[in-house]
Protein backbone atom coordinates (compact mmCIF):
# COMPACT_ATOMS: atom_id res chain seq x y z
CA UNK A 1 0.00 0.00 0.00
CA UNK A 2 1.57 3.21 -1.11
CA UNK A 3 0.93 6.46 1.56
CA UNK A 4 -0.27 9.25 -0.60
CA UNK A 5 1.65 12.98 1.34
CA UNK A 6 -0.06 16.03 0.44
CA UNK A 7 2.16 18.67 0.00
CA UNK A 8 1.60 21.88 1.29
CA UNK A 9 1.63 24.80 -1.85
CA UNK A 10 3.63 27.36 0.04
CA UNK A 11 1.99 30.10 -2.43
CA UNK A 12 -1.19 29.56 -0.95
CA UNK A 13 -0.91 32.13 2.12
CA UNK A 14 -1.78 31.65 5.67
CA UNK A 15 -4.63 30.22 7.05
CA UNK A 16 -7.28 32.35 8.83
CA UNK A 17 -6.15 31.34 12.69
CA UNK A 18 -2.02 31.96 11.31
CA UNK A 19 -3.62 35.71 10.48
CA UNK A 20 -5.31 36.53 13.09
CA UNK A 21 -2.24 35.46 15.63
CA UNK A 22 -0.16 38.12 13.70
CA UNK A 23 -3.00 40.75 13.61
CA UNK A 24 -3.47 39.87 17.73
CA UNK A 25 0.28 40.04 18.12
CA UNK A 26 0.77 43.10 16.33
CA UNK A 27 -2.16 44.55 18.03
CA UNK A 28 -0.40 44.05 21.77
CA UNK A 29 2.67 45.29 20.06
CA UNK A 30 1.28 48.49 18.88
CA UNK A 31 0.00 49.36 22.43
CA UNK A 32 2.45 48.67 24.04
CA UNK A 33 4.63 50.89 21.68
CA UNK A 34 2.06 53.63 22.04
CA UNK A 35 1.96 53.29 25.71
CA UNK A 36 5.68 53.73 26.04
CA UNK A 37 5.77 56.69 23.66
CA UNK A 38 2.97 58.29 25.23
CA UNK A 39 4.86 58.31 28.86
CA UNK A 40 7.62 59.49 26.87
CA UNK A 41 5.89 62.89 25.75
CA UNK A 42 4.22 63.09 29.12
CA UNK A 43 7.29 63.51 30.95
CA UNK A 44 8.87 65.61 28.20
CA UNK A 45 5.82 67.99 28.46
CA UNK A 46 6.62 67.55 32.52
CA UNK A 47 9.91 68.04 32.38
CA UNK A 48 9.67 71.18 29.80
CA UNK A 49 6.96 72.82 32.55
CA UNK A 50 9.03 72.20 35.41
CA UNK A 51 12.06 73.73 33.39
CA UNK A 52 9.66 76.70 32.21
CA UNK A 53 8.53 77.00 35.73
CA UNK A 54 12.09 76.99 37.25
CA UNK A 55 13.31 79.99 34.85
CA UNK A 56 9.86 82.14 35.92
CA UNK A 57 11.12 81.28 39.72
CA UNK A 58 14.52 82.61 38.89
CA UNK A 59 13.79 85.67 36.67
CA UNK A 60 11.44 86.56 39.63
CA UNK A 61 14.51 86.64 42.52
CA UNK A 62 16.91 88.37 40.24
CA UNK A 63 14.68 91.11 39.43
CA UNK A 64 13.96 91.59 43.30
CA UNK A 65 17.55 91.15 44.40
CA UNK A 66 18.28 93.83 41.34
CA UNK A 67 15.70 96.53 42.55
CA UNK A 68 17.58 95.33 46.91
CA UNK A 69 20.52 95.29 45.80
CA UNK A 70 20.05 99.01 43.90
CA UNK A 71 18.11 100.35 46.83
CA UNK A 72 19.08 104.08 48.20
CA UNK A 73 18.46 106.37 51.36
CA UNK A 74 16.36 108.48 49.85
CA UNK A 75 12.79 109.25 50.61
CA UNK A 76 9.47 109.96 48.57
CA UNK A 77 6.31 111.83 48.27
CA UNK A 78 2.90 109.59 47.79
CA UNK A 79 0.00 111.79 45.72
CA UNK A 80 -0.97 113.95 48.53
CA UNK A 81 2.18 115.58 49.34
CA UNK A 82 3.02 113.19 52.17
CA UNK A 83 7.01 111.88 53.17
CA UNK A 84 7.11 108.21 52.76
CA UNK A 85 10.32 106.58 53.91
CA UNK A 86 13.22 105.18 51.30
CA UNK A 87 11.85 101.63 52.78
CA UNK A 88 8.46 100.41 53.76
CA UNK A 89 7.37 96.65 54.08
CA UNK A 90 5.18 94.36 56.24
CA UNK A 91 4.75 90.56 55.71
CA UNK A 92 2.87 90.68 52.31
CA UNK A 93 4.46 94.20 50.96
CA UNK A 94 7.89 96.23 50.54
CA UNK A 95 7.79 99.34 48.95
CA UNK A 96 11.38 101.01 48.29
CA UNK A 97 13.42 103.90 46.54
CA UNK A 98 16.28 102.34 43.82
CA UNK A 99 18.29 103.35 40.87
CA UNK A 100 15.61 102.20 38.48
CA UNK A 101 18.04 103.38 35.14
CA UNK A 102 21.55 103.08 33.99
CA UNK A 103 21.94 107.27 34.04
CA UNK A 104 21.72 107.14 37.59
CA UNK A 105 18.03 107.95 38.04
CA UNK A 106 15.81 107.04 40.84
CA UNK A 107 12.39 105.78 41.15
CA UNK A 108 10.13 103.66 43.10
CA UNK A 109 9.34 100.02 43.14
CA UNK A 110 6.85 97.94 45.52
CA UNK A 111 6.55 94.30 45.76
CA UNK A 112 2.94 92.82 46.59
CA UNK A 113 0.61 89.79 45.98
CA UNK A 114 -2.52 90.12 44.34
CA UNK A 115 -4.78 87.14 43.73
CA UNK A 116 -2.03 84.51 43.51
CA UNK A 117 -0.11 86.56 41.20
CA UNK A 118 3.15 87.66 42.77
CA UNK A 119 3.52 91.62 41.03
CA UNK A 120 6.31 94.50 40.58
CA UNK A 121 5.23 97.71 40.44
CA UNK A 122 7.02 100.93 38.88
CA UNK A 123 6.39 104.62 40.04
CA UNK A 124 7.28 106.24 36.95
CA UNK A 125 8.18 109.40 39.06
CA UNK A 126 9.71 109.52 42.68
CA UNK A 127 7.56 111.84 44.07
CA UNK A 128 3.99 111.12 42.72
CA UNK A 129 1.37 113.70 41.90
CA UNK A 130 -2.29 112.87 41.92
CA UNK A 131 -2.10 111.52 38.28
CA UNK A 132 0.35 108.99 38.91
CA UNK A 133 -0.43 105.73 38.37
CA UNK A 134 1.70 102.74 39.50
CA UNK A 135 2.17 100.43 36.07
CA UNK A 136 2.79 96.46 37.80
CA UNK A 137 3.48 93.38 35.63
CA UNK A 138 3.23 89.78 37.10
CA UNK A 139 6.35 88.25 37.70
CA UNK A 140 5.43 84.69 38.88
CA UNK A 141 1.85 83.71 38.62
CA UNK A 142 0.68 80.36 41.05
CA UNK A 143 2.12 81.71 44.46
CA UNK A 144 0.13 80.61 47.66
CA UNK A 145 2.25 82.62 49.97
CA UNK A 146 4.80 85.63 49.64
CA UNK A 147 6.49 86.33 52.90
CA UNK A 148 8.84 88.90 53.90
CA UNK A 149 11.04 89.50 57.07
CA UNK A 150 13.96 92.50 57.41
CA UNK A 151 16.95 92.32 59.15
CA UNK A 152 18.30 95.24 61.45
CA UNK A 153 19.83 93.54 64.32
CA UNK A 154 17.38 91.23 64.70
CA UNK A 155 14.31 89.66 62.26
CA UNK A 156 11.49 91.88 62.15
CA UNK A 157 8.08 91.28 59.81
CA UNK A 158 7.57 94.85 59.40
CA UNK A 159 9.83 97.93 58.53
CA UNK A 160 10.50 100.93 59.28
CA UNK A 161 11.41 98.15 62.48
CA UNK A 162 11.04 99.41 65.74
CA UNK A 163 13.76 100.68 67.33
CA UNK A 164 15.80 100.64 65.33
CA UNK A 165 18.08 103.76 64.01
CA UNK A 166 18.39 102.63 60.39
CA UNK A 167 16.36 103.69 57.21
CA UNK A 168 17.07 101.02 55.45
CA UNK A 169 17.37 97.29 56.33
CA UNK A 170 20.85 95.37 56.28
CA UNK A 171 18.93 92.14 54.40
CA UNK A 172 15.75 90.95 53.11
CA UNK A 173 14.52 87.50 53.44
CA UNK A 174 11.52 85.87 51.04
CA UNK A 175 9.73 83.07 51.18
CA UNK A 176 7.65 81.94 48.37
CA UNK A 177 5.25 79.16 47.88
CA UNK A 178 3.91 77.25 45.24
CA UNK A 179 0.37 75.81 44.48
CA UNK A 180 2.12 72.76 43.83
CA UNK A 181 3.24 72.82 47.64
CA UNK A 182 6.90 73.94 47.07
CA UNK A 183 8.70 76.24 48.78
CA UNK A 184 11.15 78.49 48.25
CA UNK A 185 13.73 81.19 50.69
CA UNK A 186 16.17 83.72 49.77
CA UNK A 187 18.07 85.99 51.43
CA UNK A 188 19.08 89.69 49.83
CA UNK A 189 21.47 91.67 51.52
CA UNK A 190 21.58 95.32 50.68
CA UNK A 191 24.21 97.45 49.79
CA UNK A 192 26.31 99.63 52.45
CA UNK A 193 23.54 99.54 55.26
CA UNK A 194 25.67 100.11 58.46
CA UNK A 195 23.74 101.61 61.72
CA UNK A 196 24.74 104.75 62.89
CA UNK A 197 26.69 105.40 66.18
CA UNK A 198 24.59 106.26 68.95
Amino acid sequence: MRRQYRHRNLGAGFTLLELLVAMLVFAVLSVMTYGGLRNVMNTDRQSEAASGRLADLEMTFMFIGRDLGQAVDRTARDALGTPMPAFTGDSMTMAFTCYAGGDGEVGRVEYFLRGGSLRRGRWPVLDATQETELQHSELLGGVTTWRVRYLASQWAETWPAPNVNTTLPRAVEITLKLEDGTEFRRLFELPNVEEPPS
